[in-house]
């Protein structure tokens, strides 16, 4: 013990650049963060069905995964029920059960929120957006986009637009 006293007097004593301090003050902001963390954690309640959704999002995962990266490509429900490994009747109920809509609606609103992004993001054309988010036309894109966002696109992106 005394060794180890030694060692911490002479590091407080040649600590001439403040090092020790800005340490511990960074050692007080991690523990108060954790503190934070277990209070939350303490007061958050367990949802009984969120072991449930963990378990769809599991079997469905593959599905999910490919509908996101794949956005622009729809796909049938043959070939939906195909990736989540399920017949095609048990697939769509199942899905509609575990995501609380269908797999078209689900696939709908990944393209759509992708739309939105671009319209955000980009000075592309209606045209160009419905083209990458698989939209059979502009016309079709706006109809369900100001349907989902209450904007047309035009009205969205002068109110999004990010220069």
């Amino acid at each position: 013990g005394r060794e180890l006293g030694a060692i911490i007097q002479e590091l407080l004593q040649s600590d001439k650049e403040g090092l020790l301090a800005a340490f511990s003050q960074s050692i007080r902001r991690r523990e108060l963060l954790w503190r934070v963390l277990r209070i939350v954690s303490d007061l958050s309640r367990f949802k009984p069905e969120a072991l449930e959704l963990l378990k769809a999002g599991k079997r469905l995962a593959p599905l999910l995964a490919h509908l996101k990266n794949n956005f622009s490509t729809p796909l049938s429900i043959s070939q939906m029920s195909e990736l989540a490994n399920m017949s095609t009747s048990r697939f769509f109920a199942y899905f509609q059960t575990k995501m609380g809509c269908s797999p078209m609606e689900y696939s709908k609103r990944i393209r759509l929120n992708e739309a939105a992004a671009q319209f955000s993001l980009t000075d592309r054309l209606i045209k160009e957006v419905a083209d990458d988010t698989g939209f059979a036309n502009p016309f079709h894109l706006s109809r369900e986009f100001k349907r989902r966002f209450g904007l047309s696109p035009k009205q969205y992106r002068a109110v999004n637009l990010v220069s």
